[in-house]
This record gives structure tokens, sequence and C-alpha cells, in this order.
């Protein structure tokens, strides 16, 4: 879909298949992007187009910017690791408040009470015209807290145990 305010169109992808839930999945660390782009055609000559993620959760939008796609007719991957150097916390996202900007002190709950996460991306450039750029293989990487190792658990529970019983025998 495209929207456009004032000089700035923009177009957003969101599907439905690209969700977390981190009550059932577990909270997350980190996520990254990486997505294919080529220019095809400006009514107004080249015109490179800014890339970010967003999220949308608990019924708020939340993005991040991480590169621009540039006016190369050819297929190029612009990838979040590469452009930012290390994958995005939730400290990283923004919410976006529609006609004033942002909240840089409001950002999702990565955490495992956090509500599910629908992930997507927008693309848009500030200039007036139509513009037509090509985005495929969407490729959304996420990095979920690690749960504790099984092994450490079983000797926890274990010395517990120990621990009770010796509370017995005395």
């Amino acid at each position: 879909s495209a929207f456009t305010t004032g000089k700035s169109i923009r177009s957003n992808a969101m599907k439905d298949d690209f969700t977390w839930n981190p009550q059932t999945q577990g909270a997350i660390s980190s996520i990254s992007m990486a997505i294919d782009h080529r220019f095809v055609s400006s009514s107004q000559g080249s015109a490179r187009h800014g890339v970010e993620m967003i999220l949308f959760q608990n019924g708020n939008f939340y993005h991040r910017g991480f590169g621009y796609a540039e006016t190369n007719t050819s297929w190029e991957t612009l990838d979040s690791l590469v452009e930012n150097g290390a994958p995005f916390s939730e400290n990283d996202f923004y919410l976006m408040i529609p006609g004033t900007g942002n909240d840089e002190t409001s950002h999702p709950d990565f955490s495992d009470a956090g509500h599910v996460i629908y992930f997507g991306f927008i693309a848009g450039a500030h200039i007036s015209g139509v513009n037509v750029h090509d985005y495929d293989n969407y490729v959304l990487t996420i990095n979920a807290v690690p749960a504790p190792c099984a092994s450490i658990l079983l000797a926890s529970g274990l010395a517990g145990l120990l621990g009770i019983r010796r509370k017995k025998n005395r």
C-alpha cells in the first residue's frame, strides 16, 4: 500500500505471517532484516528511497531506518547488519506518531510479557511524482533470548533436592 504526506511518498508492506508472540515463542534479544531492491523508474529522474523496518504491536507502529535503496537498476541487497553493524534491540525502534513525528521514549516490548509483534518494512522518498522501486526476498531474522540450558536446570534441581534431603535428615 502507499500513502502520501506532503512531498513524502511512502509505501509499506506488512504480512500476517511475519509475526512473533513473545508470550509463547519467547523474548526477543535482537532483530535484523535484509531485502533485495532495484530502481525501475521515476517521473522526476532518479530517486533513492529510504528503507525502514516497521513493527506493529498493541495498536502502535514502531520504526527504525536502516538504509537507502539507491537508483541502481540491477538488484542489490539492503542488509540492516551491513548498514548498521549490529542487529537492532527494542530500544532502537521508535513509536510513530502520524502527523507529528516520533516518540523516541516509547519502544516495543520484546520481553516475554510483550504482545504479538507484526513485522514489515516501509520505503519512501521525499519528492513528488511517481517513483517505482521493486522489493523482493524480505528476510527477517529474530534472535530469541536463549532459554536456560537443560543441564543447568537439571543441576539446580538436583542441588535443591539434595538441600531438602539434608534438611529432613537433621
